[in-house]
């Protein structure tokens, strides 16, 4: 699937207020690092705005603790993060062990996004 102009909101959290989200949305009672809120019945909508492809939510707090405990830079895995969450907004999905495909696919996208990023802002990989 290719979207070309399309609309996305990030919100930078933290755990409690991730936590609330996904509860609320997802009914699971803890904090994740990241969570994706498709809007895709928008991208119908010809009102001359660009249409809105959805909201992607990031704990900051989590998403930190993560990568120090990865050794991985914070700023590098919340752009990971932000990537992973605009590609499940774009129709992608890991779907687990059930379909291994779907999984690599992403996998493969997260990849080669990554590395163009981290070429556009000469960030050094891990």
């Amino acid at each position: 699937m290719q979207y070309h102009e399309v609309e996305v909101s990030v919100l930078l959290t933290d755990n409690e207020e991730i936590r609330l989200l996904n509860f609320k949305y997802l009914h699971k009672d803890k904090p994740t690092n990241v969570i994706s809120f498709s809007q895709g019945e928008e991208l119908k909508n010809k009102n001359g705005r660009k249409p809105i492809l959805g909201d992607v939510v990031i704990s900051v707090e989590r998403a930190i603790k993560e990568a120090r405990m990865a050794g991985i830079e914070p700023l590098r895995y919340i752009i990971f993060l932000l990537i992973h969450g605009i590609l499940h907004l774009a129709g992608f999905d890991h779907g687990g062990s059930s379909n291994r495909r779907k999984s690599r696919k992403m996998m493969h996208m997260q990849k080669t996004l990554m590395k163009r990023i981290e070429d556009l802002l000469n960030i050094q990989p891990c």
